[in-house]
């Protein structure tokens, strides 16, 4: 399982320092996790923003 964390942060850390879109960054995420054994089927995903209307992102 630490081979997996340690992978999946390696990974996180290139896709922020690309040009990665949030939203296949987060669907490799959920892929990532299942094929190393940790069952998701849904992940939500928020940010600190401030004003509730400035910076919202919504993914479908």
């Amino acid at each position: 399982m630490t081979d997996l964390i340690e992978g999946v942060i390696d990974w996180l850390m290139s896709q922020s320092l690309g040009d990665a879109e949030l939203k296949e960054t987060i669907a490799e995420l959920g892929a990532r996790l299942n094929d190393g054994g940790v069952p998701v089927n849904r992940i939500s995903f928020g940010q600190s923003v401030l004003h509730p209307v400035i910076g919202i992102r919504n993914l479908k």
